[in-house]
């Protein structure tokens, strides 16, 4: 749902065709390069026999015998470099379980972009009959909108994962068009700022489909942008903060608590029945999680900037030979 916010707000800011397709080079090498470096990092701990989780999934207790389906092969470099391609393409999460959602991240971007395609299109095909006629047939970028908005619901019931970027879609554009009066009314209205909330606390409560799901994440961010108290604390320096090292950090937890946790789990077997023990291995993994996301800041900001770099190259944005600093 993020993702089609993100992906969309600037195109609805600038209404660029520029936007769209610098954003069609990005995204692959956006995030292609974190994977690979952190492939290559668990690629080295499996190496060095730092992988403790099947040795730890052994121990007979009901919570850790999931890490178990983690990391039952040898290390093979040829192999990791095919995962780090097979997670942008076929769904390949041998080395990083967590991988799962960049193949339907990769699809549901290149989702947005083309109906976004598909608006700027309608949108241009319109201000030509304007400047020729003299008329406004708003009928084209109407029938483009609800073209958009009926897509969305044929695939949330066929794919809502598809779904959610589109819904994200729609997000992003009524919070670009809304006025601000429009917001501040929204911010300002008590059944709005109460009503919002409960009903999102509400749906979490019952039991509902992925569809449902989906509409649940629609609601979230919704608020998030509409109630006040949501929006100022996802301003805040420690959200803007968490915002930077997410993706770095669901890249690294995996691997760390099948490799830092399950030793811990090995050296303190009490933790089935001292519950200090547990949350103090709990605390300590976490802990150790947001230090290597962190640490992986670095890899995050070059992927960034690589990726507007070379989709500037290929659209002749820079005259320049093509150099990628860190």
């Amino acid at each position: 749902m993020l993702s089609g916010v993100v992906l969309s707000l600037s195109y609805w800011r600038r209404r660029n065709l520029d936007t769209l397709t610098g954003l069609a080079w990005r995204r692959p090498l956006r995030l292609g390069i974190p994977i690979f470096f952190s492939t290559i990092f668990i690629y080295e701990m499996l190496l060095g026999g730092l992988m403790c989780n099947l040795e730890a999934g052994k121990i007979p207790s009901p919570s850790n015998g999931w890490i178990l389906s983690f990391y039952r092969f040898s290390p093979s470099l040829s192999d990791a470099l095919t995962s780090v391609i097979g997670a942008l393409g076929w769904n390949n999460t041998q080395y990083n379980g967590v991988l799962w959602t960049i193949t339907p991240e990769i699809l549901g971007s290149y989702l947005v972009i083309i109906l976004l395609l598909a608006q700027h299109s309608a949108t241009a095909a319109r201000n030509i009959v304007i400047a020729s006629r003299g008329k406004s047939w708003r009928w084209r970028v109407r029938l483009a909108t609800l073209f958009i908005g009926l897509f969305a619901l044929l695939l949330l019931e066929k794919s809502p994962l598809m779904a959610a970027f589109v819904l994200g879609l729609f997000i992003a554009k009524f919070w670009v068009k809304a006025s601000a009066a429009t917001l501040a009314k929204i911010r300002q209205n008590r059944w709005a700022q109460i009503g919002i909330p409960l009903t999102v606390l509400a749906i979490c409560g019952m039991r509902i489909n992925e569809a449902g799901l989906v509409l649940l994440a629609a609601l979230i961010v919704f608020a998030a942008v509409s109630v006040g108290r949501f929006n100022r604390f996802l301003q805040s320096r420690f959200s803007v903060w968490l915002g930077k090292i997410s993706f770095p950090l669901y890249l690294v937890h995996l691997p760390l608590i099948c490799s830092f946790q399950s030793y811990l789990l090995l050296v303190y077997p009490e933790y089935q029945t001292e519950w200090t023990v547990k949350a103090a291995i709990g605390a300590a993994t976490a802990l150790l999680s947001f230090l290597a996301a962190v640490l992986f800041l670095p890899i995050e900001k070059f992927s960034i900037a690589a990726a507007r770099k070379f989709s500037d190259y290929v659209l002749g944005k820079n005259k320049e030979p093509l150099r990628i600093t860190n």
